[in-house]
């Protein structure tokens, strides 16, 4: 199975592999080219070209694969921040509808499905003020029930899963996110015995908060760290540094397999007082 981080993993969890950091400002420009994980690239290397239609004070986002094919069209509207608004679907290079989405201020609402590369559907999932609330029904590939499970505003109610015979076997996780090993405390605990504050920053009375994202890799390596807003390049690149050492983090998993998940994270500079 192909690199799930943007097809398969749910908008509340992966938005940024879903919106590159081109489309986060208000100025966007009328045509940018993206790489392989949406962020913004010159022509020539690129995987997706991406286009902006205007509507009156809004706007469409169409993005094409490189042969031409459409791969996704969403409509931004708002009036102090734009989001998404509507029906997405999401086209493979061959036309192939791959997922449909329905979103609501930028947010998964109602309905979605997720289809395989051959067609058949993979899975149908619902959401409610941005929360799992409904049924999430998977299939295997033949069509025949995979898993079962009923959520109410994000919690888990009940969750059955099946061979593919159609009998009973023992339940698990449709989404495990990845961890730092030891948990919490020990990435709390990474971070506080390596984090250097830059004596620099510290005389300029500089502190803040700086929000990175990564990717955990199948392998539980941690790559491709990015500031996704950042305080002051001092503080921005201690927490880059101190992110891109990490040891191996424990892998997320998706359907049982062990995927590549992007990750967010804030670490805090505090000054002492």
């Amino acid at each position: 199975m192909k690199n799930l981080t943007s097809r398969f993993i749910p908008l509340a969890i992966l938005c940024i592999a879903m919106i590159s950091p081109a489309l986060k400002s208000q100025s966007i420009p009328d045509t940018v080219y993206l790489d392989e994980a949406f962020r913004e690239t010159t022509r020539g290397e690129h995987r997706y070209l991406q286009v902006k239609i205007m509507k009156e004070d809004d706007y469409f986002l169409r993005t094409y694969y490189t042969n031409g094919q459409l791969r996704t069209e969403s409509f931004w509207t708002g009036d102090d921040s734009k989001r998404i608004e509507g029906n997405i679907i999401t086209y493979a290079e061959d036309g192939k509808i791959l997922k449909i989405n329905n979103l609501s201020k930028g947010t998964y609402e109602g309905e979605q499905k997720i289809y395989y590369d051959s067609g058949a559907l993979y899975y149908v999932e619902n959401y409610r003020n941005q929360k799992e609330h409904g049924e999430r029904i998977v299939y295997y590939e033949d069509g025949s029930l995979k898993r079962k499970e009923l959520f109410e505003n994000g919690k888990l109610i009940y969750g059955n899963c099946y061979s593919m015979d159609g009998k009973d076997t023992t339940y698990f996780p449709f989404i495990v996110q990845p961890q730092f090993r030891g948990g919490e405390s020990e990435r709390i605990r990474y971070l506080v015995e390596n984090i250097r504050y830059p004596r620099k920053a510290r005389k300029m009375n500089i502190s803040g908060i700086v929000y990175l994202t990564f990717l955990v890799r199948s392998d539980g390596e941690v790559t491709d760290v990015r500031i996704l807003r950042g305080v002051h390049p001092l503080l921005d690149e201690e927490a880059l540094r101190v992110v891109e050492r990490m040891p191996k983090w424990k892998p997320g998993k998706f359907d049982g397999k062990k995927v590549t998940i992007s990750f967010n994270m804030p670490i805090k500079f505090t000054l002492a007082r």
